[in-house]
């Protein structure tokens, strides 16, 4: 697709163009967890979990009246994960960022402490995820 292809789309909800945003659709998966002496014995070359973190914006179904409304589960998620894991998104080999709407995507990775807030779409325009 070029940016011509793109800019020819309908706008959806400014800014968002039709190819701004996808279905949502419900997934799911699934992972085994053991201890780091059973996975030696495995097959497949196990990946150790480090760390994780749950959170949830408040008030959970009111954008409108949070006192940020930018501030997602993930703000609070991503520093506890990080913090147990005993490193910093710059030691991030790979992450997997999935919303329906592309504007998401870079507010996640902003909140995740990959790049500073506001700072997200040069992030992503420069193609190296990798600072």
């Amino acid at each position: 697709m070029t940016m011509d292809d793109y800019l020819a789309t309908p706008m959806i909800s400014d800014p968002f163009r039709l190819f701004d945003c996808s279905l949502e659709a419900d997934g799911a998966c699934a992972f085994v967890v053991t201890t780091a002496e059973r996975a030696r014995d495995l097959k497949q070359k196990p990946i150790y979990l480090m760390g994780y973190g749950q959170g949830q914006p408040y008030p959970p179904d009111d954008i409108v009246r949070r006192d940020d409304p930018f501030n997602l589960g993930l703000t609070a998620a991503a520093p506890r994960a990080f913090a147990m894991a005993g490193i910093k998104p710059k030691d991030v080999d790979f992450v997997e960022i999935y919303d329906p709407f592309t504007f998401q995507v870079i507010q996640q990775l902003e909140e995740a402490g990959f790049c500073k807030r506001g700072e997200g779409g040069p992030f992503v325009e420069e193609g190296d995820a990798s600072r």
